[in-house]
């Protein structure tokens, strides 16, 4: 079992979402976190999204990986803000793809 479906089976999806938004710092709308989550789940290895091209040289893999060790470092010393940050998250889900675009480019002032 890789990194990804450890943590996906430890944390649930709605963590890995939540990490893949925060550490991108908004890139990702979590819509697009689950849609790569669930295209790396489903056998794909490469994405062409412009930060997995610029940041990641198209390594689907990578990017998840560095996402949730990077989440991970920042629960370990603050497991408050990550609950807050997953919350949060939560409440962006509930809004349609053009809102959640609108907060994605203002993350994280936005929240």
């Amino acid at each position: 079992m890789n990194k990804i479906e450890k943590t996906l089976q430890e944390k649930g999806k709605e963590w890995v979402v939540t990490a893949m938004v925060e550490e991108s710092l908004g890139y990702h709308t979590p819509e697009h976190a689950e849609k790569l989550i669930d295209q790396f789940l489903s056998g794909e290895r490469k994405d062409c999204c412009e930060r997995c091209m610029a940041c990641f040289n198209c390594d689907l893999e990578k990017m998840i990986t560095s996402d949730i060790k990077s989440f991970e470092f920042v629960e370990q010393r603050d497991p408050d803000y990550v609950k807050a940050v997953i919350q949060k998250v939560q409440a962006i889900r509930k809004l349609n793809p053009v809102e959640q675009m609108t907060i994605s480019m203002l993350y994280p002032t936005a929240l």
